[in-house]
């Protein structure tokens, strides 16, 4: 299972290197993905010229999801735990040519007061071991800062030097696309 689920995210990871970011202004404070040791470290921070409850409502509600995250194509609840947090299942699916791959994550959101989103993914042996995220947003007089972290530990192995290199630049391509979408679904 190891090597399907390693060409299958080779082939995700191919997608980024042909799509099209939709156009918008947004402003890049900073954007690092570092690896170490299996680890994913990414750190984004970048103003968008939005309205922070139209950016929260984005990023906090899942339905909303596919509207800003350029692969995922379902987003279905599981089940909503007795303390709020929600259990969400993710389907996405990535094509390289005629070559496409459906990916399934679960996750366990929650949300907070003042514009914080965490979530923990929830193992599944096949892409990841274990990972966390948490959003962040800020509302300013003109724009909205909105400030992503996460570590990704992956479950499957990449290549020793191009594998980790593809994932990085993913990671990157990802993040702003979602940003420049969510500028403009979000905009005041």
């Amino acid at each position: 299972m190891r090597a399907f689920a390693w060409w299958g995210m080779c082939i995700a990871l191919m997608t980024d290197l042909v799509s099209i970011a939709p156009a918008a202004a947004v402003t890049i404070q900073s954007l690092d993905v570092t690896h170490n040791q299996g680890r994913y470290h990414i750190a984004f921070d970048v103003l968008l010229v939005a309205d922070a409850a139209k950016t929260y409502e984005l990023v906090s509600n899942y339905r909303k999801w596919p509207q800003f995250f350029r692969t995922l194509k379902e987003a279905h609840l599981v089940t909503t735990f007795p303390d709020g947090r929600q259990r969400i299942r993710l389907t996405f699916r990535s094509c390289v040519l005629f070559i496409c791959r459906k990916i399934r994550q679960t996750k366990d959101v929650t949300r907070r007061q003042h514009g914080d989103v965490f979530t923990r993914i929830v193992a599944d042996g096949d892409y990841f071991e274990s990972g966390w995220e948490h959003w962040r947003l800020i509302a300013n007089e003109q724009d909205t800062r909105l400030q992503y972290r996460a570590e990704l530990v992956p479950a499957f192995d990449l290549l020793p030097l191009i594998g980790p290199w593809l994932l990085k630049k993913k990671l990157r391509r990802s993040l702003l696309w979602a940003a420049e979408k969510a500028e403009v679904l979000a905009a005041p």
